[in-house]
């Protein structure tokens, strides 16, 4: 799976924010605040990715345990797929 194109994630005054681009600014409205490690995650979600490949990531970036990084992670995605941001 990986986040749709339609999305970006911006720094505004030290904050991330996922905003839509394009044409989907017409069918979400709104934004999603990230903190750093949310836009770490959604960087790596841009290419495939699979909740294994992101606790690796976070587990490699931050001093945290595998299932603490486990549940940041799928805690990620299931955001994701809530906003409905997710390809398959």
């Amino acid at each position: 799976m990986k986040i749709n194109k339609t999305f970006a994630v911006r720094e505004v005054c030290g904050k991330f924010i996922a905003v839509p681009v394009g044409s989907a600014c017409k069918q979400f409205n709104g934004a999603i605040t990230l903190n750093a490690t949310g836009a770490f995650l959604f960087d790596l979600a841009k290419k495939d990715f699979t909740l294994n490949s992101l606790v690796s990531a976070l587990c490699d970036k931050y001093d945290v345990s595998e299932a603490d990084a486990k549940a940041d992670a799928e805690n990620f995605i299931s955001t994701l797929k809530n906003a409905e941001l997710l390809d398959d």
